[in-house]
């Protein structure tokens, strides 16, 4: 029962769609024109003639006629404006409006003059038509009327002098055409019409010179080629510009003009061919480079260009696998044979045997370019750009490996450049210049965390790379005029002979998470008696910007992070009693003095 219900659905369901796509594909756009405009007279031939059988005689101004090619009637609106507006609405399904019949598969609407006394009383201009189906489809005609037609009983609406076609656009009477021509000086002498276009053969006033045009480029101000040129002077220097322009060089001698025919070369590729001035300046294509255009020459112009540079070309490969290297070609000045891209060729890369030959560089050019960067080559009988040589920079009294091509790319001393590799006595030099010492006997890399005594009898722990390249040192010299740092003294003097350590990470349980990597610290730290201090700024009990960029919701979250790690890092220090005994913490709004931190250390049971 339940397969027999399904089956029927399904059936049904189709049956919609294939109805519903029917329907969409059986209705088709409609189609309007405005087919002529007569103000006499028309007799019952005319009526004859749409296949009707009568009708007598009337007025007309437009005859528009309207197709629908589904013959199904659902045409909605059909309107014709002129240069005031809507002029005539033939159908509007909105308001009923209705005023003509569909007869043999199109419909025809007319225009009646307001009175028959005044047949002429249409105001000229530019009509359009425009009619709309049930689906939204539009099309329109447009016809510009520039004077009263006249013919009578024919069933032919456009006037004796009417030329244009029926097809839509604007439709120039001739008598407009020759109005337009003569005011740029020329005669008409005829047209005709060529693959539904009018071309016109127009004499020129000036020059005597006849010529063709289609219409719509002389609409668009198309006119004489000789009064062009002679008006847009073209010679040899402007088409010099225009071929240096595009990369191009110009193979043809002698005076040129626009109309002449010159040969051209490609820079690129070396490619020749004919073309002229306007040719190469509006347009594209055949008539510029194309290789430029398809990226890949013929054989013979490869050929051409490998035998220039002293090589030959073996064979072109057409394997899909050859990475695009699908030249093999061969230097006849060292016999070397390798595979190749064309457009390799065209970035100059060549033999790699030549191109060592030609990296070679005197011994004086070298050591005139050290010298000029404060250092002293080493090295005797340098005459590569790849030759390996020994350099000593005079700033840092560093002796380094380097080459000749590696200097001329900035590559440079790497104890001034930040780079260099520290050895263990290199990093001792260095912390000894900043007054400290090194408590580690190995140094991996600069990104390895060191242990350094400062000579103020701080032990801290910092990256080499933070202490050399970014000029990082001892907490307790930074915080030279800190609260933090007076708050250390106090504490240092109670405790003279006991080790102090300042920002303190060694227990490996106080973590904000378990699987976190890196410690929380412990601001004062003295391991003999287990006494744990820490000093809250200002930006543990609100939010505080560190920076001038930081936005006030930054700021918040800061803060709420650091009240998250407080109450995290104390809850961890009292489950911890056996390895921190005493945990005191003091704030920015304390008073930070000798007799104050005497009280708070009796309270807390460290002093008696």
């Amino acid at each position: 029962m339940k397969t027999k219900i399904l089956f029927i659905f399904i059936s049904t369901t189709f049956l919609i769609a294939l109805l519903y796509l029917t329907s969409c594909s059986y209705s088709m756009p409609p189609t309007v024109e405005i087919t002529g405009w007569c103000t006499e007279n028309i007799d019952d031939s005319f009526w004859t003639k749409w296949g009707y059988d009568g009708g007598g005689s009337a007025y007309f101004d437009i005859w528009v006629e309207v197709n629908d090619p589904d013959g199904i009637d659902d045409i909605e609106y059909v309107e014709v404006s002129n240069p005031e507006g809507v002029y005539w609405v033939l159908r509007d399904s909105k308001t009923g409006e209705d005023d003509y019949d569909p007869e043999g598969g199109f419909f025809g609407g007319w225009l009646r003059c307001y009175d028959s006394d005044y047949p002429h009383k249409v105001l000229l201009g530019q009509y359009t038509a425009l009619v709309r189906d049930s689906q939204g489809n539009e099309d329109t005609d447009t016809v510009y009327f520039s004077e009263p037609g006249s013919l009578s009983g024919s069933g032919f609406l456009y006037s004796e002098d009417y030329t244009g076609s029926t097809s839509g656009g604007i439709k120039i009477l001739q008598k407009d055409l020759i109005k337009l021509i003569n005011n740029k000086d020329g005669t008409f002498i005829n047209e005709k019409i060529v693959s539904s276009r009018r071309i016109i053969t127009i004499q020129c006033n000036k020059d005597n010179n006849i010529w063709e045009t289609p219409l719509f480029r002389l609409k668009k101000g198309a006119w004489c080629k000789v009064c062009f040129d002679r008006e847009n002077k073209v010679d040899r220097k402007a088409i010099l510009q225009l071929v240096a322009f595009k990369n191009y060089e110009l193979l043809t001698v002698g005076e040129l003009t626009r109309i002449s025919r010159i040969k051209i070369r490609c820079i690129k590729h070396g490619f020749e061919w004919e073309t002229c001035y306007g040719s190469l300046k509006y347009t594209t294509g055949k008539h510029n480079c194309r290789l430029c255009a398809t990226g890949f020459p013929s054989l013979k112009v490869i050929n051409n260009f490998i035998t220039s540079k002293n090589g030959i070309l073996i064979k072109r490969l057409y394997d899909k696998n050859t990475d695009g290297r699908n030249l093999v070609v061969k230097c006849i000045k060292h016999d070397h044979v390798w595979k190749t891209r064309w457009d390799n060729l065209q970035k100059k890369i060549w033999c790699s045997k030549c191109a060592h030959e030609n990296r070679t560089i005197k011994h004086e050019e070298i050591e005139a370019l050290i010298e000029s960067k404060n250092a002293i080559l080493l090295t005797k009988n340098c005459f590569s750009a790849t030759q390996k040589v020994k350099v000593k920079c005079l700033k840092d009294d560093y002796e380094w490996t380097t080459t000749w091509a590696r200097i001329n790319q900035n590559y440079w001393c790497p104890r001034c450049s930040g780079i260099e590799k520290y050895t263990t006595e290199r990093v001792r030099e260095i912390l000894k210049e900043k007054g400290g010492e090194l408590l580690d006997g190995y140094i991996n890399n600069v990104k390895q965390k060191i242990s350094v005594k400062c000579n103020c009898g701080n032990v801290f722990s910092s990256a080499l790379s933070h202490i050399v390249n970014h000029n990082l040192w001892c907490q307790l010299c930074d915080l030279s005029n800190s609260t933090q740092k007076r708050l250390y003294k106090i504490v240092k003097e109670f405790f003279p002979k006991s080790e102090i350590k300042f920002n303190y990470r060694g227990f490996g349980w106080l973590k904000t998470k378990k699987s976190s990597s890196r410690n929380m610290e412990i601001d004062i730290w003295i391991p003999e008696i287990k006494l744990a201090i820490e000093y809250d700024g200002e930006q543990h009990f609100k939010p505080v910007k560190f920076a001038k960029t930081m936005t006030d919701e930054q700021a918040e979250k800061a803060f709420q992070t650091t009240k998250r790690h407080d109450r995290k890092k104390t809850k961890l220090i009292t489950q911890h009693p056996d390895q921190v005994r005493h945990f005191i913490r003091f704030n920015y709004k304390d008073e930070i003095t000798r007799e104050n931190v005497i009280s708070v250390l009796k309270s807390n049971g460290v002093l008696v």
